[in-house]
């Protein structure tokens, strides 16, 4: 069961009705889409991957293995950006 965690150095927050995550060590903003959102706020909430991955194909009705490819290319985009260890 994996968790990931996140980085408490970044500003979370609605900007326009999107999710926003803010850098300020390199003044960079990273601005979620829905799906993107929903995996984040689960992660935040301490979901684990597998959990996320049910959620997901469930409310979206798409293959469990179309749900994981999506949250594993979000997860390693986050984590190369530092959001996510």
């Amino acid at each position: 069961m994996k968790k990931w965690k996140i980085n408490n150095n970044f500003i979370i927050q609605k900007i326009g009705g999107k999710l926003s995550v803010f850098d300020a060590e390199r003044s960079v903003m990273f601005t979620f889409n829905r799906t993107a959102e929903e995996i984040f706020k689960k992660i935040k909430s301490g979901w684990t991957v597998e959990k996320i991955n049910g959620y997901l194909s469930g409310k979206y009705n798409v293959s469990v293995e179309t749900s994981k490819k999506d949250i594993q290319e979000l997860t390693q985009v986050l984590k190369k950006k530092g959001i996510l260890r």
